[in-house]
């Protein structure tokens, strides 16, 4: 008898402890996450599920109006919470208690005021829903996110954008023609539908991001941590989407994600495998401090451009890998057009080739923060640069 108890002992000793996710005990399939006054909101198709970290999950939707439709969006301003159904609801009890509002279909908040969209018009409301104003914007939106007073929209197939707090709107280009999830890491801004793209003024300027054979459907941003929620599980990155790492141990089969969302120290994932769906919450800092020979690296491909030095004091060097420079525009940080480069057939100076590098002079152009818009075979991107 003590051979055996000393056997699984040895057994128990000897066998890996990973960290890894944790499911909840939710089968539905989760369309949202949203958080409140300390508390952890999941929205399914015919329920709003109300969490703690001590306490689990109980319903949270007394008075909401599911049959024709589930939760889309959740939304957060001063005491009051909002859900979107069909219709949109909010509760100023943590979801004891819900009432349908006037107007909505979309909803979004900047913290400042709410906004929605019904019937191709855009609304907006600076007291928490009680009164609305219909303001000149894009039309039939799918949905808002917010960073200060920089709203952005997408519909079926634009991206706009509102610098003065939803008032005006106007669309913008990216190498994505809409977005369907939105993260925000300072002054970063991230989306996504299938390919990443980034943006590091607000959404002038967008470059895309690489994640080799993924289609990411979710972003979510903890920190200095962007997560992304894609077709094959999700990934980390610690440096603003440079490189990627996935973390999906404990997951199992279900790796196509439907939401991601972060409350407190955790980050939520529900997935799905066929018709299965899991919900499942795991510590952020285990998959931030993951070793890295613990998990899939995905490096970004050798013709990735890099600048250097950065900041630099005049002579710059673009490492282009095996991708050709045609061309390259400096804009300065109100996106006028400062300095251009280009081939010898154009009128611009020449860019100095040397191998895989390109040689650029920006020696007469003040001290400041430009943004260097490089033309390539394989379209636009757009990178920061310092002068000295």
């Amino acid at each position: 008898m003590k051979r055996i108890i000393f056997f699984f002992w040895i057994l128990l000793i000897a066998s890996p402890c990973r960290a890894q996710w944790v499911g909840i005990a939710l089968g539905a399939q989760v369309e949202a996450f949203g958080v409140h006054d300390s508390l952890l909101f999941i929205g399914s198709a015919d329920h709003v599920y109300r969490y703690t970290v001590a306490h689990g999950y109980g319903y949270a939707d007394t008075g909401i109006d599911f049959t024709q439709g589930g939760v889309t969006s959740f939304a957060s301003l001063g005491r009051y919470f909002f859900v979107h159904t069909q219709y949109d609801y909010r509760t100023p009890d943590n979801g004891s208690t819900w009432t349908r509002l006037s107007r909505g279909c979309t909803l979004g908040t900047n913290g400042v005021y709410l906004f929605a969209c019904t019937g191709g018009t855009t609304y907006r409301s600076g007291d928490s829903g009680d009164n609305w104003q219909a303001v000149p914007g894009p039309g039939s939106v799918t949905m808002f996110a917010a960073t200060g007073s920089c709203v952005f929209a997408s519909t079926s197939s634009n991206i706009w954008r509102s610098i003065d707090n939803g008032g005006t709107w106007a669309k913008i280009s990216s190498p994505i023609a809409t977005i369907n999830s939105f993260a925000f890491l300072g002054t970063l801004t991230f989306g996504a539908n299938g390919p990443i793209v980034k943006s590091t003024d607000s959404g002038t300027h967008w470059t895309e991001i690489d994640l080799p054979r993924r289609s990411v459907t979710q972003l979510a941003a903890s920190g200095s941590n962007l997560f992304a929620g894609t077709d094959s599980g999700v990934f980390v990155s610690v440096d603003s989407g440079l490189h990627w790492r996935a973390v999906n141990d404990g997951l199992g089969n279900y790796h196509i994600v439907n939401a991601l969302g972060v409350f407190d120290t955790l980050l939520f994932v529900n997935a799905r495998s066929g018709v299965d769906n899991y919900t499942a919450k795991r510590r952020i800092s285990e998959m931030v401090d993951t070793p890295k020979s613990a998990v899939q690296a995905i490096p970004q491909p050798r013709d990735t451009l890099s600048i250097y030095p950065n900041p630099a004091t005049g002579l710059v060097t673009i490492f282009a890998g095996s991708t050709a420079i045609e061309h390259v525009s400096v804009l300065n940080v109100l996106g006028v057009n400062v300095f251009e480069a280009g081939g010898s057939t154009t009128p611009y100076p020449r860019l100095e080739k040397a191998g895989e590098f390109y040689s650029l002079d920006l020696s007469q152009l003040p001290s400041g923060t430009y943004f260097l818009r490089i033309e390539t075979a394989k379209g636009s991107v757009l990178r920061k640069l310092v002068r000295e």
